[in-house]
């Protein structure tokens, strides 16, 4: 942590490797995602049926790095051949 916010100031990049992901604590990890998604969709439940179009695309615009994110680890590790 102390790193993170040194380079913070500095304005210099910070190197993350997966390992920095797989720690539990103050640090958001994958898990912690995870389970904040579940616990939105849970709230969500079948309310999103009545939604408008435009909130939709709205709600799909907060996601939307989720999915470029995963589309770049398709195709960098070719997982869909």
């Amino acid at each position: 942590m102390r790193e993170l916010q040194e380079s913070v100031k500095q304005g210099s990049v910070v190197h993350l490797y997966i390992e920095d992901y797989q720690k539990k604590g103050g640090f958001a990890s994958v898990e912690g995602v995870e389970t904040q998604f579940r616990y939105l969709r849970k709230q969500i439940g079948d309310l999103w049926k009545e939604w408008t179009k435009d909130e939709a695309l709205e709600f799909l615009s907060h996601l939307k790095q989720i999915f470029d994110f995963e589309q770049e680890l398709v195709e960098h590790f070719k997982l869909n051949e």
